[in-house]
């Protein structure tokens, strides 16, 4: 068991060893050059090898800088709009809560004005004098008007 334990962290720490080094050159052109083998004569520079699956996307490695702007560009994009949708959904949420609280205020004063409705002609039933009863009929009127504005 220990001999397999010391084999197995022999090999992890062979890992790195057998990836090599990768040196950094730039000819005289001015391209730059990776390879593990640098050419004679050149200012060679040392650079640790990347992730091997070829660049992590989520750090913007192994993209080009007009790559990775337009990758931050979208990025970008993506959380305006989804912000945008977080305060349209805020709005719509808002304006329903508006309009139901709206409709218990009309169906509280619906019933109010058709109860005073009520209240007047029971009043007429009951007999009045004319100069009241003229009254009690203006607030029928007015209150069956309040109350067609209101009961839907």
């Amino acid at each position: 068991m220990n001999k397999r334990v010391v084999v197995a962290f022999g090999l992890v720490l062979s890992v790195p060893a057998a990836a090599g080094s990768v040196y950094k050159w730039t000819d005289e052109q001015g391209q730059v050059h990776f390879g593990d083998k640098p050419p004679a004569g050149a200012a060679v520079t040392r650079e640790e090898p990347g992730p091997a699956s070829g660049g992590d996307t989520a750090t913007g490695g192994g993209l080009r800088a007009g790559e990775r702007a337009r990758l931050n560009e979208i990025a970008k994009q993506e959380r305006r709009e989804a912000a945008e949708k977080r305060d349209r959904e805020k709005r719509v949420a808002a304006d329903e809560t508006r309009r139901e609280r709206q409709a218990v205020k009309d169906a509280s004063r619906c019933a109010r004005y058709q109860q005073k409705v009520s209240d007047y002609k029971r009043r007429l039933r009951a007999g009045c004098r004319a100069s009241t009863c003229a009254s009690y009929d203006a607030q029928i009127t007015r209150y069956k008007s309040r109350a067609a504005q209101v009961c839907h």
